[in-house]
């Protein structure tokens, strides 16, 4: 029996918190700190990446490719105001 991505997606979703869409491309050893962080389809995450809380991968509308690429050893927070 093949599970489909999108059923792993929903589950991991359900317990986790973390909302990463089936279309990701991601590194190996991704750690997410919080839940509640989304990722979209085109985002492609790098080996050995670390994302704080309130990280959500966007780009501006007038890009083509929607999504950030990160590169590999790379941590990402939430900048305070």
């Amino acid at each position: 029996m093949q599970v489909s991505r999108r059923f792993v997606s929903e589950i991991a979703r359900f317990i986790t918190g973390i909302e990463i869409h089936p279309g990701a491309k991601i590194g190996r050893r991704l750690f997410i700190d919080h839940g509640w962080d989304r990722d979209g389809q085109t985002v492609e995450i790098g080996d050995d990446v670390l994302l704080y809380q309130g990280v959500t991968s966007a780009a501006p509308a007038s890009r083509r490719k929607r999504h950030p690429t990160l590169e590999d050893h790379v941590m990402v927070s939430a900048a305070r105001r």
